[in-house]
């Protein structure tokens, strides 16, 4: 029998957190690097015929592997970057291609809908994945269809409502629809003039870079929240909010303030250097102690905002 760890470039005995986005996770086996579409279909059939437990990653830009997150096979996407012009109305990706350089490359040619994503780190599959989006552009509004490998180790095409997108989500991210995105082809058809798409990117980007924090440490929005939740503290915090908003009109000082009343009214001052000081629903991996504040952090958010739910991956 073929060992899986023989049809691409391999390596072993690797630690997750040495890869990944944030540096967390445990030990990996075999760490499976395809050079082209057809070496991932190979492998993955093999996997999945032999039921070998793996996952399947991009830049891990939104995956939280924790460090007791042991497995025996990563298949690791980033060398599948390709994409090119199928048709005048068709861009057909690879799945590990960069989402923030396609999103460039179609703006510069003046294809519009991709404006708001050219700072979007991660890559094509996993934006198809977590139906990732912002500034008003999103993979919900521009995929067309997706190539993939199901669990049987057939190839298909699905078109995009078979995704059943929803905000941050999609049937894979929910465990309905199972498989390897292969490749995804996305719509640009939609045309604006290069000078006014490239200034819209130029703008999100400098805004983006004001309101979020760099993408080291941190795997965006961690947090899908809704307004502050009623009670005493809560009200507290809604008026001293209101009062400091309305005394300065420095964003990061408005919302660092905002920060440190939630965690002091909370007694969570241990949590409080692992959010971010631009947004209260972005946790900060700094440093070894990120992964027990990460635990206190969910449940202070829970008792502050209603309906939270987890935007991110996670791994354990």
């Amino acid at each position: 029998m073929v060992k899986i760890e023989n049809l691409c470039h391999s390596e072993t005995n690797i630690l997750l957190k040495d890869r990944t986005w944030i540096h967390r996770g445990g030990k990996v086996d075999y760490w499976l690097q395809p050079e082209n579409i057809e070496e991932l279909v190979t492998v993955g059939k093999l996997l999945y015929g032999t039921k070998e437990p793996f996952v399947t990653i991009g830049h891990t830009s939104n995956t939280y592997f924790k460090n007791s997150f042991n497995i025996k096979y990563v298949i690791d996407t980033r060398h599948l970057t390709g994409f090119n012009e199928l048709d005048g109305n068709t861009l057909v990706c690879e799945c590990g291609a960069p989402m923030a350089k396609v999103s460039r490359y179609c703006v510069e040619r003046g294809i519009a809908g991709y404006e708001g994503m050219v700072g979007l780190p991660g890559t094509v599959g996993g934006g198809i994945f977590c139906n990732s989006g912002c500034y008003g552009c999103g993979i919900d509004s521009t995929l067309k269809e997706i190539e993939l490998l199901t669990t049987e180790g057939e190839v298909i095409r699905l078109s995009a409502k078979h995704l059943d997108y929803d905000f941050r989500t999609s049937a894979m991210k929910r465990g309905v629809l199972q498989g390897i995105i292969l490749r995804g082809y996305f719509d640009i058809s939609k045309r604006q003039e290069v000078s006014q798409l490239l200034t819209i990117a130029e703008k999100n980007t400098a805004d983006r870079k004001m309101t979020q924090d760099p993408p080291a440490q941190n795997l965006g929005s961690t947090l899908n929240t809704d307004g502050i939740k009623g009670g005493l503290r809560n009200d507290i915090i809604k008026i001293l909010t209101r009062i400091y908003f309305h005394i300065s009109k420095d964003k990061q000082k408005r919302y660092s303030f905002r920060k440190r009343m939630i965690c002091i009214l909370y007694n969570a001052k241990s949590v409080e250097n692992y959010i971010s000081d631009k947004r209260m629903n972005c946790f900060i991996w700094k440093d070894e102690g990120a992964d027990e504040a990460y635990t206190k952090y969910i449940a202070l958010m829970n008792e502050v905002y209603e309906h939270c739910s987890v935007e991110i991956i996670i791994k354990e």
